[in-house]
């Protein structure tokens, strides 16, 4: 996705920028998805006892 971004010419130098933007993007969903986890095995109760 970021190589077709930075092939376009109004992103000529700005890979950082892009690089930066598509980590940011990366982190979140990681982020969703793990309290998306946590919160399913609390209403599963998936404790060990």
């Amino acid at each position: 996705m970021s190589r077709s971004i930075l092939a376009n010419p109004k992103f000529l130098g700005r890979h950082l920028e892009v690089y930066i933007f598509v980590g940011i993007l990366y982190w979140v969903f990681c982020y969703a998805m793990s309290i998306a986890s946590q919160k399913l095995e609390q209403q599963l109760n998936t404790e060990h006892k």
